[in-house]
């Protein structure tokens, strides 16, 4: 799995993180070159969810993050309000 950084932190939190490391100013300045030379992308937490389904007469589909309800059943592989995805693994 890949992992991500935010490239577009302030110079103060990069001196800090570089600092943790090592005191070396000539280091920070090589790690703010590599981070403005990152390709960007756009990224977003994944949730991951499940339909929950009302046991009554009016049998609402209910997801189990966001609580976003439809008035019938259904089985969509992702939640239109969070964008959750349904595979029946939670966060």
């Amino acid at each position: 799995m890949s992992r991500f950084v935010n490239a577009d932190m302030s110079d103060t939190e990069l001196l800090d993180f570089v600092q943790e490391e090592t005191a070396d100013a000539d280091t920070f300045i090589t790690v703010r070159r590599i981070l403005n030379k990152l390709p960007k992308v756009d990224v977003r937490a994944v949730k991951h969810g499940r339909w929950l389904h009302s046991e009554d007469r009016e049998g609402r589909t209910k997801c189990s993050e966001c609580s976003f309800s439809l008035p019938f059943w259904i089985e969509w592989n992702g939640c239109p309000n969070c964008l959750a995805e349904m595979g029946g693994r939670e966060n």
